[in-house]
């Protein structure tokens, strides 16, 4: 199985999580080949959330995962490096 190192916190995982029902939602509503584009960037909202691991976080660097440092188990449980508070 690949192992990858996860980079998206609790906070960003959550606001993908809302993006992706709205986005959802927008496809459903919306005729012809841009509705399926609004679903398609839902579904990659949900895996990427699901997976907490983000492949253009990667390519930018960022990581908003407990300080980014998930995989040492520094961060205090469920601590999130955007705002640096416990959530749950």
């Amino acid at each position: 199985m690949l192992k990858v190192k996860k980079n998206v916190g609790a906070k960003d995982r959550m606001a993908r999580m809302a993006v992706g029902v709205v986005l959802i939602v927008a496809g459903l509503a919306v005729q012809g080949p841009l509705g399926g584009v609004l679903i398609f960037v839902a579904a990659v909202m949900f895996l990427t959330s699901a997976l907490k691991f983000c492949p253009a976080y990667t390519l930018l660097g960022l990581n908003t995962c407990c300080g980014g440092s998930c995989e040492s188990g520094a961060c205090k449980a469920g601590e999130d490096k955007a705002s640096g508070e416990a959530s749950e």
